[in-house]
């Protein structure tokens, strides 16, 4: 927790907040606040961000963006995350979720506008490099066209060629709760008037974790192409995970079904809370063990 904690917050402190994050440096004052407050010291991420960040906040940011400042409060209340160990017998599974746009949203309102400079020598489309997760390198950032003919572009959520685009609030929040699970890919966005619009990010879940538990989960396994093991998982297959594969982690990707992105109930606790917008969560296991 201290490294990632670590990590995150010197990638937040090397930028400058007024200028660059402008109203989020609200979101991430009142995060980190909230976990100081209700942790304290003897909480090592609080007691990080408290000696960070604080020092650089004005009093005043303390109260703005109260739904985030309860999503931080409502995680640190929680147990951590509860890894497996030997021998050991949890009372109750930890619960965990499916994570996708929420249907009918219309998230999709925006149109890359930089395909011929982004795709010089590149598939015709946003993709990661062959068998990896992540980003490729491209000569310029991708320059999105903000169209609300086209769907809705308010939404903190949303999906587009097989990463999500998300706003700046929701990029800071999951730093601060995962970071070593995502990458990101900073973008520009212009109205159509030709005026800039707050940018937004390409994030990918880079982590991939072999936690299904085969036995208890309505999966079968198959073999593809290539003779690589894979997961055929009907609709509204219940899956279980095992404790001691996911750890203390919050977010993955499921190894066999990478399309497939789970999280935990505190990271959905804390989107919830916060309120982002075009998100949805579908419980793995509706009849829990």
């Amino acid at each position: 927790m201290i490294g990632r904690g670590q990590a995150a917050i010197d990638r937040l402190l090397q930028q400058d907040f007024l200028d660059v994050l402008g109203r989020e440096v609200a979101l991430v004052a009142s995060l980190a606040c909230a976990i100081v407050e209700i942790r304290g010291p003897e909480f090592e991420l609080g007691a990080l961000i408290g000696k960070r960040v604080m020092p650089k906040l004005h009093s005043s940011e303390r109260t703005r963006n109260r739904a985030v400042m309860a999503a931080a409060a409502s995680v640190a209340k929680l147990p951590s995350s509860r890894a497996g160990r030997p021998g050991e017998r949890l009372a109750k599974r930890r619960k965990f979720y499916l994570v996708t746009e929420k249907p009918g949203t219309r998230g999709g309102g925006y149109e890359l506008l930089n395909k011929a400079a982004l795709f010089q020598g590149h598939p015709k489309a946003l993709l990661p490099p062959l068998g990896q997760r992540g980003f490729r390198e491209y000569p310029e950032a991708p320059l999105f066209l903000a169209d609300a003919r086209l769907g809705a572009i308010d939404k903190d959520f949303a999906e587009y060629s097989g990463y999500w685009f998300i706003s700046g609030r929701m990029k800071a929040a999951l730093e601060l709760i995962d970071a070593e699970a995502f990458a990101f890919l900073e973008c520009r966005v212009q109205l159509r008037s030709g005026a800039d619009a707050p940018g937004r990010w390409l994030c990918d879940v880079v982590r991939v974790v072999d936690a299904l538990d085969e036995e208890e989960s309505a999966a079968t396994i198959g073999v593809s192409d290539n003779g690589s093991k894979v997961y055929h998982i009907p609709m509204s297959a219940n899956l279980l995970f095992k404790e001691s594969a996911v750890g203390p982690h919050h977010i993955f990707r499921m190894k066999y079904f990478e399309a497939k992105v789970v999280c935990d109930e505190e990271m959905r606790l804390a989107c919830k809370t916060a309120e982002f917008t075009g998100i949805s969560f579908a419980d793995t296991c509706t009849r829990q063990k």
